[in-house]
């Protein structure tokens, strides 16, 4: 499939890699189609398999030119069944059942967990849900080393399945030994984005970022917001963080499904407030797993995400475990173009908060510079890409070319809405600048003559004191 998505295409795409998407031939169509970032998830899989997933993506972006993020999801403390009697076990309406926690085999009618203790949090008249809140149970009495449970929905249980405790406030850790291990291994393979799962509080994500900087790292951390405490601690798992994801999948069991439209709204708009970008993840395409073609109420959900103000959509078992991952991904796209194409003026202008500094006030005026000059491009070199950033914060409706060397910069760039990453020329004065972008607009087909480009140029770029400077100019 030769398609390259647009330049004018602004919301980007997360697509996870799994056994239907383990070959580069088929990576390769991924990214033709609208790959802004592959994400590995550290729940399935093994080190192995995800380090050729690593090596094919990093292979594909220098085939390709195009620079492409990797994502590593961490699994965190998901409680999951660890064994019952027997392969499964059938519960019925009003069954009892006990929950055992720690290492001993399973009896009949019996579920163990693998964490001892755990049964120190939960409370009798508690619900626990089983694998995505289909199965439903409520605790009647709390024993020693396990809990007796009343089945109010029943179900097969299987090894596996996870679990949630929505009413319960559990002290588990988000940051598990198995998640330090996995983070080892991606810090040691270049991963640009780091995903911890079941974040509870600020605390959560200052852990993480210890670590890593103890073994001298310091990756893009994202708060992945799927559990009732996160919502109880939003803004300041926010200010913690340098992006977050909806993760409507936990979300979903941990809180009534009803809610999920209104909080995913709330999480996004509070995260822009505070220029982070914003994830919104599960189920976007669901249908597609088995299905060619996907909903309508799955391109209305698209684009209620994009109008909120997403910076990305993530697939998860669509692209992982579906039987058409590349078709999936060209969908997204075309919706994406689709929404985009048909709003009159931009989607999105986020609140001012008390945050807002001097370099925002500067991005934001060259932000509305451009629009009111109808300009083609806001073209900005960067170091650290810290101004591209900002300007994506107020979502100009052109698009935004980043001029950056650092490959680490240019793919942590692919996460923020509406920035495409070229080379940067390296450091030259601001007319020799003006006419190597004249230059290599017309030789690449992006401009024509006639077209406005704006240039900002950032803090680091001009002289000490300087918040930075603007320059328009026609082809």
């Amino acid at each position: 499939i030769a398609y390259m998505k647009s330049l004018w295409t602004r919301t980007k795409i997360i697509a996870t890699l799994g056994p239907a998407t383990a070959n580069i031939k088929i990576q390769k169509k991924l990214i033709q189609n609208g790959l802004d970032v592959a994400r590995l998830n550290f729940s399935h899989g093994t080190h192995q398999t995800h380090l050729q997933n690593i090596l094919s993506i990093r292979s594909l972006e220098r085939s390709l030119r195009q620079p492409i993020g990797i994502l590593q999801d961490l699994p965190g403390p998901k409680l999951r069944v660890a064994s019952v009697f027997g392969a499964e076990v059938e519960l019925s309406r009003n069954d009892e059942v006990f929950l055992a926690f720690g290492t001993r085999r399973p009896a009949k009618k019996t579920i163990s967990i693998p964490i001892p203790n755990l049964h120190k949090d939960l409370k009798a008249g508690q619900p626990i849900y089983i694998a995505d809140g289909t199965i439903r149970l409520t605790i009647v009495k709390i024993l020693r080393d396990e809990i007796l449970c009343r089945v109010s929905v029943g179900g097969t249980v299987r090894k596996g399945n996870g679990i949630n405790l929505p009413e319960s406030k559990l002290s588990l850790k988000a940051f598990t030994k198995a998640d330090r291990n996995h983070l080892l291994f991606g810090l040691k393979n270049g991963v640009d984005f780091v995903g911890i799962s079941f974040v509870g509080n600020a605390e959560d994500m200052k852990r993480v970022r210890a670590f890593c900087r103890q073994h001298g790292q310091n990756p893009f951390l994202i708060a992945k917001i799927e559990r009732q405490q996160a919502l109880d601690n939003l803004d300041e798992i926010i200010l913690a963080s340098d992006g977050i994801m909806v993760a409507r999948g936990d979300l979903g069991v941990e809180i009534p499904f009803a809610r999920i439209p209104t909080v995913q709204k709330d999480i996004v708009e509070r995260s822009h407030r505070r220029g982070k970008p914003v994830i919104v993840a599960t189920q976007v395409l669901e249908s597609m797993v088995n299905q060619p073609k996907p909903t309508r109420a799955e391109a209305t959900d698209i684009a209620t995400a994009i109008l909120e103000g997403a910076d990305a959509i993530m697939l998860s078992g669509e692209t992982s475990l579906g039987k058409y991952p590349v078709e999936t991904v060209r969908t997204l796209t075309d919706v994406i173009d689709a929404t985009e194409a048909g709003l009159k003026e931009k989607s999105f202008e986020p609140g001012i908060e008390s945050s807002f500094n001097l370099r925002d006030a500067f991005v934001q005026e060259a932000s509305h510079l451009g629009e009111r000059l109808g300009v083609k491009f806001i073209v900005v070199p960067s170091t650290t890409g810290s101004t591209a950033e900002r300007l994506s914060k107020f979502r100009p409706s052109m698009p935004i070319i980043a001029l950056a060397k650092d490959p680490s910069i240019k793919r942590k760039l692919c996460l923020f809405s509406g920035i495409k990453s070229l080379d940067n020329p390296g450091h030259l004065s601001l007319d020799k600048l003006v006419s190597v972008i004249r230059k290599n607009f017309i030789a690449r087909r992006m401009a024509k003559k006639g077209d406005k480009i704006l240039v900002v140029v950032g803090g680091k770029n001009t002289a000490p004191g300087e918040t930075g400077a603007i320059r328009i100019f026609s082809v």
